[in-house]
């Protein structure tokens, strides 16, 4: 797949609608409602993405700068901690999912276009095994295939692990692997 370096994608359409925010405890309760419909269908199900979404998970740790709450870590834990009493896979989501923890290494212009359509971007990541990668035009060609990424089915963003090309032996960055970022 080749991915314009100017795209950006509204991604925060194309869940269900519901109106206002969540609490905490509304989110868990529902979660503890339907933990055995999660672990039937082997995913956590993008309505309660969605959901997650108005509870404020997945802004909790994204940067003030990007109309996110910027949590401290003890805090955000708490929330998943909390989470994970009533189902311990969506709290993995709800962790994983959390973009800025993986994507805090990027460029601030390339984390500006991430969050260019709000704080509430979820990301999920296959990063393993590392699949080939050529130079192109603003960026690189990615192709592939990954097994399994944790979070894809509700993410906004998905990180896949490449392999660079080689190097000159004087970049600080030769040999190692990256990862892709897609929409």
């Amino acid at each position: 797949q080749t991915l314009s370096s100017d795209a950006i994608v509204d991604s925060q359409n194309d869940y269900p609608k519901y109106s206002g925010p969540l609490t905490l405890d509304a989110l868990i309760e529902e979660v503890e409602r339907r933990r055995e419909e999660f672990d039937a269908i082997s995913h956590v199900p993008r309505d309660m993405v969605g959901k997650m979404k108005r509870a404020g998970i997945f802004r909790a740790t994204t940067p003030k700068r990007f109309g996110g709450d910027a949590l401290p870590p003890p805090r955000f834990l708490e929330m998943l901690e909390r989470i994970a009493i009533a189902d311990g896979s969506t709290a993995w989501v709800a962790a994983f999912g959390s973009a800025n923890t993986y994507l805090a290494a990027l460029p601030v212009e390339t984390q500006a276009r991430i969050y260019a359509s709000g704080p509430d971007q979820v990301f999920a990541g296959g990063l393993y095994p590392l699949q080939k990668a050529e130079h192109a035009a603003g960026g690189y060609v990615v192709s592939g295939q990954w097994r399994f990424a944790s979070g894809c089915k509700g993410a906004d963003w998905i990180g896949v692990g490449i392999g660079a090309a080689p190097a000159a032996a004087d970049d600080k960055n030769a040999g190692k692997p990256f990862t892709a970022v897609f929409p």
